[in-house]
């Protein structure tokens, strides 16, 4: 597992919430992999959703989040994600809300923070259980999710659409 160096913050004064995007290329069989969100101090060892201050939309087609030392886990969207999907992650820092994308589709907000913890700096977060290739988007390319592209702005040498 990763944790982004620095936290989800807005792309700009003008936006109210900050996003990434993981393409999944390849996965081992009855591999599990989690994107979301956590505390910078998630251990390399433990998916993001199943350790302590993180939640994720896992590949299972579940979401989990650990809270005081008890993992729970709730469908989310019955068929998960698999090779050749884009996933999501938004957070909007001032209300604590996290929402979920899939191919370019906004899935339904996935967890809202309670305001204690809304306040914490919360980190991009991906991981695996084996064997996979996948890619970040922090903004340094088009989103497949239009929303976050025109919260973000466009990218350096990109001309803005008209």
């Amino acid at each position: 597992s990763f944790v982004s160096n620095l936290p989800m913050r807005p792309f700009s004064s003008s936006s109210s919430f900050g996003y990434f995007e993981v393409t999944l290329t390849a996965l081992q069989e009855n591999c599990i992999v989690s994107i979301g969100l956590a505390l910078e101090s998630l251990p390399s060892t433990s998916l993001p959703g199943f350790a302590a201050s993180s939640m994720a939309f896992v590949s299972d087609g579940t979401r989990s989040h650990c809270r005081r030392k008890t993992v729970v886990c709730s469908p989310y969207l019955p068929d998960g994600f698999a090779p050749g999907d884009v996933i999501g992650c938004g957070y909007f820092p001032p209300t604590g809300d996290v929402f979920f994308v899939k191919n370019g589709v906004f899935l339904s907000q996935g967890f809202s923070l309670s305001s204690s913890r809304s306040k914490h700096l919360m980190h991009a977060a991906v991981g695996s259980d084996g064997g996979c290739i996948l890619s970040c988007n922090f903004g340094t390319h088009p989103f497949l999710y239009s929303i976050a592209n025109e919260a973000r702005g466009p990218v350096s040498g990109q001309q803005p659409q008209p």
